[in-house]
């Protein structure tokens, strides 16, 4: 936690920064609270990296509010971080009406058909991601269709 502290305490000085790669960092679930306000008014910040590290469900809901304020965040890679179906599925909620991020990486999340089957109506919905990576997750052949369906119903997106 003292660690992220400093990092919230540098974030908010910087003005610059465009990219903040945390990945395999072992964020506490208080971190990433803390971390997640202080990257909500943060102006510039347009990739963030927080792939390998422990996310629980309350996290990505916490980072997901960043999605709300912050409207400069365009990539948000979150491989490997444990985040499930459940995650998956508030990730979906927030996507369908997020303005600005282009690029989700949720690759190597144990994902399966009933994260996949959450998506649909968010990809529909959504008109500026144009790259969205679930490889490597559980999802069978009919979850992957019914991405593609949805996927077709999207003019933005060209990687899935």
């Amino acid at each position: 936690m003292e660690g992220t502290e400093a990092l919230v305490d540098a974030l908010k000085l910087n003005k610059t920064l465009t990219n903040l790669d945390l990945q395999g960092n072992r964020i506490s679930p208080e971190g990433a609270i803390v971390l997640a306000d202080a990257i909500k008014v943060h102006e510039v910040l347009a990739t963030l990296n927080l792939s390998s590290n422990p996310i629980s469900i309350k996290q990505v809901e916490e980072l997901l509010d960043v999605s709300k304020e912050n409207h400069t965040i365009t990539n948000v890679n979150h491989d490997e971080n444990e985040i499930a179906d459940d995650g998956l599925i508030a990730l979906a909620q927030a996507l369908a009406v997020n303005r600005t991020l282009t690029s989700l990486d949720l690759s190597f999340n144990n994902i399966s058909d009933k994260g996949a089957y959450a998506f649909p109506e968010a990809l529909k919905l959504n008109r500026t991601l144009t790259s969205f990576n679930l490889s490597y997750d559980q999802i069978s052949h009919k979850g992957a269709q019914t991405l593609m369906d949805a996927r077709e119903a999207n003019e933005t997106l060209t990687s899935l």
